[in-house]
């Protein structure tokens, strides 16, 4: 069935499908439908876009050939941790149930039975969340190079996670902690994490280049990561990682401390020593595994007598500090590398309720008795 110039033809095919067919944007496209009213429609549709400016959707790419595309492609601007979950959700969790379809035919009802079904599997909210955010950014890529009109996952509501109060420890806590780590080798690593909020995985990979005892002050320009196998220093998150700290009286004496000792462990090891400038080492000089260190932290946290938590409860207890110091939200989110400001108040909110009830008890033992 012919049409008049840059109007398009269409076709029914040997499988009963009607395909139309018209050359714009500088070459040929095709569009198939069961009718023809249903192929009119999709070739006006892409003239229609095509007079917009917009980009026409390719009806024979499947979601799944998209998404290894743009993995593939977006692997040079990611940190190998986040590559490597990126392929993790799509591999499990994409792929099964919407890789057959054709990405210009995926709809926002098949987004939303995705997430439905992962929630109903028993997965978590937030693991629900991270599926959800993986394909919007990679249908966010479609929509820039053309190969879609609409990322269909920004029409879908997605699962929140629901909050959860910040873990940290309080003063008469972290003191209990620190006392029962005198004589271990993570004391510093506690006094660090502690004081400056740094990540465990930012703490790993400080080198002693990294800091200068004398003007009291380090710079976080590393995480020490396991990736593949291998312990690997990669960059920070975000810009906002990369920060310089001024180091607490406390925290400096700490680092003399653990210098000396670690010279002293240099010395015993001889030419079995590896030296690799790390300031937290193995008693050989390898850079230490931040496992390793969890399991540490918590068997120091069983001996005073404290309940389990993470690690980075520690990095929460140091924005706890500064609340009850009044330092100011900015002034903090900058200290501890927060890219959003709403990190910071989130812990200062608790905190602040920390404060509260110490207060209602102090006037609580005022009146005690009357």
């Amino acid at each position: 069935m012919k049409r008049g110039s840059g109007e398009g033809t269409y076709r029914k095919r040997p499988d009963g499908r009607w395909e139309a067919r018209i050359y714009i944007q500088g070459k040929q496209r095709s569009f198939y439908a069961k009718t023809l009213r249903d192929c009119q429609q999709k070739l006006n549709t892409a003239r229609r876009a095509a007079e917009q400016g917009l980009p026409i959707a390719d009806e024979r790419l499947t979601v799944a050939k998209f998404l290894d595309d743009w993995l593939q492609s977006a692997q040079s601007s990611l940190r190998p941790s986040t590559f490597r979950s990126y392929q993790d959700i799509i591999r499990l969790h994409i792929k099964p149930e919407l890789g057959k379809i054709k990405l210009a035919r995926l709809s926002p009802r098949q987004v939303q039975n995705l997430l439905d079904k992962k929630l109903k599997s028993g997965l978590s909210r937030r693991r629900c969340e991270y599926i959800y955010a993986v394909l919007h950014r990679a249908l966010g890529q479609a929509v820039k190079w053309g190969v879609t009109s609409r990322n269909v996952a920004g029409l879908v509501n997605p699962p929140r996670p629901k909050k959860k109060a910040a873990k940290f420890l309080t003063l008469d806590q972290a003191q209990k902690l620190l006392k029962a780590a005198e004589e271990d080798r993570l004391k510093a690593i506690l006094v660090v994490a502690m004081s400056t909020g740094l990540r465990r995985g930012e703490i790993m990979a400080l080198r002693w280049e990294d800091i200068d005892l004398s003007a009291g002050t380090l710079q976080v320009r590393h995480s020490l990561q396991r990736i593949d196998g291998k312990l690997r220093l990669v960059e920070p998150k975000s810009a906002a990682g990369l920060r310089t700290i001024v180091l607490p009286e406390m925290t400096i004496q700490a680092l003399r401390r653990h210098r000396k000792r670690q010279l002293e462990e240099k010395i015993k090891a001889g030419p079995d020593w590896q030296e690799y400038g790390f300031v937290f080492t193995s008693i050989i000089g390898t850079p230490l595994d931040g496992d390793n260190v969890y399991t540490r932290y918590q068997a120091l946290l069983k001996k005073a007598g404290l309940p389990a938590t993470p690690f980075h409860s520690l990095r929460h207890t140091a924005c706890s500090f500064l609340a009850a110091q009044g330092v100011h939200p900015t002034t903090a989110r900058d200290f501890m590398g927060h890219s959003q400001i709403s990190l910071t108040m989130d812990v200062y909110s608790h905190a602040a309720l920390g404060a509260k009830k110490d207060a209602a008890s102090k006037i609580d033992e005022l009146f005690q008795g009357l």
